[in-house]
């Protein structure tokens, strides 16, 4: 794993690591030459608070009370690795189906996450703490996230011009589960 790295795969026994069967993780990181090409992180937003009661109760909306991220992903693949996302969506479907976690781990380390109070809300690969304030810490996430790709994103874009192997542009999406 390196920075400018998508990491995907089936979560191992670590907080950060993989499993190894049935399916290898697979290591994202050939953003196509477009402008704005690379993967794209945002949030769902924060919980508001909309209004309030005549008790002076707060009424709130919103998705949660931290923030959910999704993640579109256009992303060049070889065959072999288009194969390999297409087996790690059936794994997790076949998971859901059978009423199990089939939740995907992915590491991102493409954009740290904000700055917190230590200990941070969420799993940080590695714990970073800004020069400002040591009692903060930042970091790469790991996330629990559901694969989904759509029903076109295996087709050939074109040939490597140094193997000729065939080439595919995939863009999917991974939500936060």
């Amino acid at each position: 794993m390196v920075a400018g790295d998508l990491t995907l795969g089936i979560p191992g026994a670590g907080a950060s690591d993989f499993a190894t069967t049935p399916i290898p993780s697979i290591t994202l990181n050939l953003w196509p030459d477009d402008d704005d090409a690379e993967p794209l992180r945002s949030e769902s937003g924060y919980a508001e608070v909309e209004e309030r009661s005549s008790e002076g109760t707060p009424q709130i909306i919103g998705p949660s009370y931290e923030p959910t991220y999704l993640w579109t992903v256009p992303v060049m693949l070889t065959l072999d690795e288009a194969i390999q996302l297409g087996a790690l969506a059936k794994w997790q479907d076949a998971e859901y189906k059978a009423y199990r976690d089939g939740a995907l781990r992915l590491i991102d380390e493409i954009d740290y996450l904000d700055a917190e109070p230590s200990p941070h809300s969420r799993t940080l690969l590695s714990a970073l703490n800004p020069s400002w304030n040591a009692g903060y810490e930042y970091g790469f996430g790991v996330f629990k996230v559901k694969l989904q790709v759509p029903g076109n994103w295996r087709r050939i874009a074109g040939r490597w011009t140094d193997s000729d192997e065939e080439a595919r542009r995939v863009i999917f999406q991974l939500v936060e589960a």
